[in-house]
């Protein structure tokens, strides 16, 4: 007797993708606060405060100061988070984590609405297929407004999750329309 694996698969696959998406989202999440934080921190050096605070057994004597521990403590007490990784690396992971899950979502959608295909393995690379929509999706997001803006672009992870679900979910229509103009 033959089993269908597809529930498993598809179960599986949704959790991971949704693990690694969303600490990617803190990851990337914690570092655009990070930028902006600097960013600002000249005029958040200026505001002393009247007597030192304790934050987590660290004295803070500025605005910044607070302000930067409070993102710190806030970022170690997330669960869904990954270890040491830079805003480029996690916004990648990020894209391709998203695309993947658009991805499944495009075959929830067909097994639905009986658009199956009759491959055997089809419902098994549409979503690596969909991920690696998701880094192209990446790619695009990220170089172009590089290639156009000369001055340094602080990125909103939000952005990239869009991008690369849409990509993820419209994979198939994207490369029926790229090989239908090439």
């Amino acid at each position: 007797m033959k089993k269908n694996l597809f529930p498993f698969y598809f179960g599986l696959l949704l959790l991971v993708s949704l693990y690694i998406g969303l600490a990617a989202r803190t990851t990337a999440r914690f570092h655009h606060e990070k930028d902006l934080l600097l960013k600002s921190q000249d005029s958040l050096m200026k505001e002393e405060l009247p007597h030192a605070v304790t934050i987590d057994k660290i004295s803070v004597k500025t605005q910044f100061e607070i302000s930067y521990a409070r993102l710190n403590i806030d970022y170690d007490e997330r669960m869904l988070r990954l270890p040491d990784m830079d805003m480029d690396d996690a916004l990648l992971l990020l894209s391709v984590s998203w695309g993947c899950i658009g991805g499944l979502i495009r075959l929830l959608f067909d097994r639905l609405y009986g658009k199956t295909s009759r491959r055997k393995f089809a419902p098994y690379l549409i979503p690596l297929l969909s991920a690696i929509t998701g880094l192209v999706t990446y790619c695009i997001t990220y170089y172009t407004p590089a290639l156009i803006f000369k001055h340094e672009i602080n990125y909103e992870p939000g952005y990239f999750i869009y991008a690369a679900l849409i990509g993820g979910i419209f994979t198939k229509n994207l490369y029926d329309r790229l090989q239908s103009t090439i």
